[in-house]
């Protein structure tokens, strides 16, 4: 956080990897400097929680199995635009 951001703003950060050490390293890391850590293993669940709230982060590895962070992107451009938009 910057100094001028208010400290009553509760940040938060989607990771999206399918390295459970890597979600671990980031939820812990990200965690310690008050932000809320949402994770998911790929993008189809990503897409999930992006469709409940907002994120002030997303952290995103572009080549997982199941969905990649390729493919979620163009999810999101083709089904949900304002998501990208906030």
């Amino acid at each position: 956080m910057s100094r001028v951001d208010s400290p009553s703003r509760k940040w938060s950060v989607l990771v999206v990897d399918d390295d459970p050490g890597l979600q671990g390293l980031f939820q812990t890391l990200f965690g310690r400097d008050g932000f809320s850590v949402d994770c998911a293993a790929n993008g189809r669940v990503a897409f999930e929680y992006l469709k409940r709230g907002s994120y002030s982060v997303i952290l995103l590895d572009l080549l997982m199995p199941d969905v990649n962070g390729f493919e979620l992107l163009e999810r999101l451009e083709r089904e949900s635009p304002r998501l990208l938009r906030r």
